[in-house]
């Protein structure tokens, strides 16, 4: 009996996919950071792949499309997400509040991966696009709850390792109904006057995890979350 349960234990352990050097990158926001692996391959955190989705993300993270000042611009209730990868803010001139918005650059779109039994469950992030499935670009979700009427349609290409709280906090700011494409920004302590809502945004640096450069890209983030924080400071005063 023990050899029979031994031999069932190796052949368990043989059918397991092998550990994968999955690559990770970190999200950081001012409410929190979160890491996420994305599935290149099979791995006890992938149970499915999107190496073509993986590839196109990645290549906005290492060809710097994502800046520091990137943010959060949808925070929806149905299916329930937090959406960015869409926009960012160029500081002008600190010191005269010159900032300039931009749209991210965005290289071609990719084609809808078939990611099962990848899934939208909580705590996974896919990307984003128009009608047509054949149209992500630079754009991803973050699953908060479970959605998984987007299975198939949206393809899911990474799962969250640490962090879900702070995908929570981000969830729980209050959305703001500007103009399109921002009806549902998420503004943190935004008091609802004319005031910009540069003070407010939910800034987010999206990195590699180990980087090389880590510690400029640290540093970088934290400038720009810091005079984020003194923007809010005198716009509270």
């Amino acid at each position: 009996m023990k050899r029979l349960l031994l031999l069932a234990a190796l052949l368990s352990f043989a059918t397991q996919p092998a550990r994968a050097d999955n690559p990770v990158v970190r999200f950081t926001t001012p409410l929190g950071s979160f890491d996420v692996e994305l599935c290149a391959e099979l791995s006890a955190a992938c149970p499915g792949v999107a190496p073509n989705t993986v590839a196109n993300f990645l290549r906005y993270v290492d060809e710097g499309r994502y800046p520091a000042t990137t943010f959060i611009h949808r925070s929806a209730s149905d299916p329930v997400v937090i959406q960015g990868g869409g926009y960012w803010v160029e500081v002008v001139d600190e010191e005269k509040d010159e900032y300039e918005l931009h749209v991210v650059e965005a290289f071609p779109p990719i084609a809808l991966e078939d990611t099962a039994p990848l899934s939208n469950v909580r705590g996974t992030i896919a990307m984003a696009r128009t009608l047509d499935p054949n149209s992500a670009t630079s754009q991803w979700y973050v699953n908060v709850q479970d959605n998984l009427f987007l299975d198939g349609d949206y393809a899911v290409f990474g799962v969250l390792l640490d962090g879900i709280e702070a995908v929570d906090a981000i969830a729980a700011v209050q959305t703001w109904p500007f103009a399109p494409p921002f009806n549902q920004l998420p503004l943190i302590d935004y008091p609802g006057s004319p005031t910009s809502v540069l003070d407010y945004l939910v800034f987010v640096d999206v990195e590699r995890v180990p980087e090389p450069a880590a510690g400029a890209g640290a540093l970088a983030a934290a400038a720009g979350f810091a005079g984020l924080a003194r923007r809010r400071s005198r716009a509270q005063r």
